[in-house]
């Protein structure tokens, strides 16, 4: 990150709400319709760049004095064309762990970038709220970014992880689709409580809620096949919540 934008507390404060930004945007306002045709339909694709405009707009208000919004526009446009090329270098559209990490680095590099661009234009040097109110409203942004990842992110990054142990795969679809329906909630109920307990400190809490999950599995984890692919998952599942919450945690101790 540009050195700039971490001494510059105004620079570091818009930087921390485009990234708010964009973590709202491509996880909680980017359905799953979206997600699946925007490498192939244009429609999809310029929908998510203006989700991707609406949202940023919207958390950047205290930052609108200036032409703040006209950068934004430029950032929606970059992120479509990063979505655009996604499919086109990845064979099976990035669908892959380092394809999703590859993805989210290409977005995470142009909100370094264009925070350098505006903060050293004077573009972004004052906000329209207090200093404290703005430090409280950054944080509860990167407190709901933060929910969000979890929500969709942490759904994606261990599906990812347990593509390459399918145990599952021998289900009828309809068998298999209520495993992921209930999968979906159970992960996303665990990782919001892990991300809350790290935000709240209390750390003694994550070995109770992995316990609670264990003992209603149980008989299940006599089978050596599911014991393994249950327990891939559920790290997967606590290692996403405990980095996104410590992360959080982190980027709170700059303000």
């Amino acid at each position: 990150m540009n050195a700039s934008i971490v001494t510059d507390p105004m620079a570091l404060r818009f930087f921390l709400l485009l990234l708010s930004g964009h973590i709202l945007s491509d996880f909680l306002f980017q359905t799953a319709s979206i997600a699946r045709n925007k490498g192939r339909s244009a429609g999809a694709l310029l929908q998510h760049g203006l989700w991707t405009f609406i949202v940023h707009a919207a958390l950047l208000f205290p930052f609108w004095k200036g032409p703040v919004l006209l950068w934004l526009i430029g950032l929606s446009l970059v992120h479509i064309a990063i979505d655009w090329l996604k499919p086109r270098i990845h064979s099976n559209e990035g669908r892959t762990l380092a394809g999703f990490f590859l993805d989210q680095a290409f977005h995470l590099v142009t909100l370094v970038a264009l925070s350098w661009v505006v903060t050293a234009r004077g573009d972004a040097v004052s906000a329209s709220l207090p200093a404290g109110k703005l430090d409280l409203y950054v944080r509860a942004m990167l407190i709901a970014a933060g929910f969000a990842f979890n929500a969709k992110g942490g759904t994606a990054v261990v599906r990812l992880i347990l593509a390459r142990f399918p145990v599952i795969r021998g289900l009828r679809a309809e068998d298999r689709n209520d495993a992921y329906a209930m999968g979906l909630v159970i992960g996303n109920l665990e990782r919001f409580l892990l991300f809350l307990m790290v935000l709240l400190g209390h750390w003694g809490a994550l070995g109770f809620v992995i316990a609670a999950k264990s003992i209603a599995r149980f008989k299940e984890l006599d089978e050596k096949g599911f014991a393994d692919y249950y327990l891939i998952g559920t790290l997967a599942s606590v290692l996403a919540a405990l980095v996104s919450g410590v992360t959080v945690l982190g980027l709170f101790g700059l303000l």
